[in-house]
């Protein structure tokens, strides 16, 4: 009897097959895991000396016409597996010289907080972390209990806030495809939560997320307490591969707005206010990704109401000094916020690997205040071409008539340069 040739050409990996061992240990996830960046960030910023908040700057004998910034900074991230739990964490450590200011030594964790996943579809968190909420890019109304984004750098790290929630999943083949449950806890004493507000209260909040076809919905609410109460919503849909629109939606209840009378005083107006946002993302034949939205603030400040801030922070202080405590308090009450106005533009146009390029990417992002139409225009250039680094170069010009929001900001221009190893 002739035996088939391909069955001695098998022979040899029937007799491999009782050396093999599947070793399940190399597959299950470690009990740890660490990583991070360093840091290095310098700054040089050309001050525009006849604004009124060079004229809020502290008396010098040598008046300063330009400030650089250097900083290094150290951030960890890592988290421990239990059995059905974790411990996660994030920390930064930082150091930084100002030629305008005090050096600053900050050492913290962002984020610290146990995480329990005992239960099916239920997971537990106990302890200080970041909720990111809202599907804005440059702004997000409906984060009720983060801290606020820089829009000029929104994908910085940011501090959370110590806090209990809960988070229930269930997913369904309907059209209402997932729906999830978060009940928040947030505990302000003097010793915890102190930043999120001066009142002492135990602040509950909740946001409940669907997937009902193609569109993610979030209904979120914050009771009153150590903040004015709140609801909102916030929504995103894919309209095709490449276009992408979200929006958000607050309204806020009793909310107190600090403004400045006729005679320099601040004085605290309550009253109901909303605010929105709309925005879309979309990728181009040429691969260039465009991020437009509109942000309308409710509780900011019109134009003129920024211009008597402005005129009473541009006075004579030689002549007048009891005016520069008056305009430092009100900066202090919300003038000098983050665009403290009541609507923006934002556009930002991104493309990888320009001009074929390899490792570079070209971006340029711009904030508008649509009533006194300034604006701030920032192009930055990334590369990424050395292992596990990254180097950032940004330029920031700064454009606005007198009494204008960016026209009158302590920066002329500004360039900055990033280098970060990961690890």
């Amino acid at each position: 009897m002739r035996i088939p040739g391909f069955i001695f050409l098998c022979l040899p990996l029937f007799s491999q097959a009782e050396e093999f061992s599947f070793d399940l240990s190399r597959y299950e996830k470690p009990a740890y895991e660490l990583g991070g960046y360093i840091e290095l960030f310098a700054a040089h910023a050309e001050l525009k000396t006849d604004s009124a908040l060079y004229n809020l700057l502290p008396d010098s004998t040598e008046p300063f016409t330009d400030n650089n910034i250097y900083s290094t900074q150290l951030q960890l991230d890592g988290l421990y597996r239990f059995n059905k739990s974790q411990l996660r964490f994030l920390y930064s450590a930082e150091t930084q010289h100002t030629d305008i200011a005090s050096n600053q030594n900050d050492s913290l964790f962002y984020e610290l907080f146990y995480s329990n996943n005992y239960f099916e579809n239920l997971t537990v968190d106990l302890g200080k972390r970041v909720q990111k909420w809202g599907k804005g890019y440059a702004w997000n109304p409906v984060g009720f209990i983060e801290r606020k984004k820089d829009p000029n750098d929104p994908e910085l790290s940011r501090e959370g806030y110590v806090m209990l929630s809960g988070d229930y999943v269930r997913s369904f083949n309907q059209n209402l495809k997932t729906l999830s449950i978060m009940p928040v806890i947030i505990p302000v004493t003097d010793d915890i939560n102190a930043d999120f507000s001066n009142i002492e209260e135990t602040n509950f909040a909740a946001k409940v997320y669907v997937l009902y076809r193609d569109i993610d919905i979030d209904f979120m609410f914050l009771n009153e307490g150590s903040r004015a109460a709140r609801a909102g919503f916030d929504f995103s849909s894919n309209l095709s591969s490449s276009f992408e629109i979200h929006g958000e939606f607050v309204y806020i209840k009793d909310e107190n707005i600090n403004l400045l009378d006729s005679s320099n005083q601040i004085i605290t107006e309550t009253k109901n206010v909303t605010q929105s946002l709309l925005g879309f993302r979309y990728l181009t034949e040429s691969e260039i990704t465009w991020i437009g939205e509109y942000y309308h603030n409710g509780a900011g400040y019109t134009e003129e109401q920024l211009k008597t801030f402005f005129t009473l922070a541009a006075s004579d202080f030689e002549t007048n000094p009891l005016l520069l405590p008056l305009a430092q308090q009100a900066g202090q009450s919300g003038y000098t916020n983050i665009n403290p106005g009541k609507d923006y533009l934002y556009i930002s146009a991104a493309k990888k690997e320009p001009f074929d390029f390899v490792y570079f990417n070209l971006a340029l992002n711009s904030i508008i205040n649509l009533h006194d139409q300034s604006y701030s225009l920032t192009p930055e250039l990334s590369y990424t071409g050395l292992n596990n680094s990254e180097m950032r170069f940004r330029m920031s010009f700064l454009q606005g008539k007198t009494f204008s929001e960016f026209g009158e900001k302590l920066n002329d221009w500004k360039f900055e340069f990033r280098f970060r190893y990961y690890f």
